[in-house]
């Protein structure tokens, strides 16, 4: 065949998709730059409009959220200008043609706590790019969990795990992410704070913290003590709380399977800062 006739042979084979697009001599390497830009700019909607693609969705335990509802949450409830330090851990890349899959650990440090979160990010190879087209996370456990007699995992979470838990919560709460925030809680759960009457299941739970629209005004938690019995699987903590009002409490919770089962919370209305309201009643 002559040259001219290889030719057009090679350019039918690209339109007709039997030959990839992607030119990239190292995909792998692109993929882990991408998911370090990712990290450093995933606050900031503008720039996550060129890495999530059109049909991207991310997966939680509350449900499934698309592009636009990300992005638009992060509109109407911007993050706090400064959060916890974060960096990768055991990140894992495998290409399969146009198709990309990274594996990895984010871990995040402040406020005298580390939370680790796993995720499994994949990617499109489009128009001469890389774009994520799915994205699911979940909170990580420490390895080497032990288990039960016949071989199969007792479903006890740890005192990190448990922190790691809590500060989710809060997370979802402050950046206005009702799914973040109820993919923390048991499809069953039961919320209160008495005497007010409780809230039943995860879905009831997703509405009560906003929904789809979000709650008209920010919220803003923060956790000044997280103790928990690994044992019982039961844990407390006291945190400050402001939406419309300013208050400080205490809540306890019940684990199961990883997840919280019950919570109640008790709270005073105080214009105060935590360190006034406590006095020096400090530890």
């Amino acid at each position: 065949m002559k040259p001219l006739g290889w030719l057009v042979v090679l350019v039918l084979l690209m339109l007709t998709g039997h030959i990839s697009l992607q030119t990239s001599r190292d995909p792998k390497q692109e993929l882990l730059d991408l998911e370090s830009h990712w990290l450093s700019v995933e606050d900031d909607p503008v720039a996550l409009e060129a890495i999530l693609a059109s049909d991207f969705l991310r997966v939680v335990p509350a449900g499934i959220i698309t592009k636009d509802g990300q992005l638009g949450f992060m509109r109407s409830h911007p993050a706090p200008p400064q959060g916890p330090e974060k960096h990768f851990e055991d990140m894992h890349v495998r290409i399969y043609g146009d198709i990309g899959i990274v594996n990895g650990m984010v871990v995040e440090v402040g406020s005298g706590t580390t939370r680790k979160t796993l995720f499994t990010d994949v990617f499109a190879y489009r128009d001469g790019k890389w774009q994520a087209v799915n994205a699911q996370e979940l909170p990580g456990a420490p390895k080497g969990r032990p288990s039960t007699s016949d071989g199969s995992s007792d479903r006890k979470i740890t005192n990190e795990r448990f922190q790691s838990l809590m500060q989710t919560v809060a997370e979802g709460w402050n950046r206005g992410d009702a799914r973040l925030a109820a993919s923390c809680f048991d499809e069953n759960a039961v919320y209160s704070g008495p005497p007010s009457p409780p809230h039943h299941g995860r879905a009831a739970l997703y509405e009560f913290f906003g929904g789809a629209n979000g709650r008209p005004h920010p919220m803003r938690m923060a956790w000044h003590n997280l103790v928990f019995d690994p044992i019982q699987q039961v844990g407390a903590g006291e945190y400050s709380f402001q939406y419309e009002k300013e208050t400080h409490g205490l809540v306890i919770v019940k684990i199961s399977d990883g997840l919280i089962l019950n919570w109640r919370e008790y709270d005073v209305e105080s214009n105060l800062p935590w360190d006034q309201f406590i006095g020096d009643n400090r530890f």
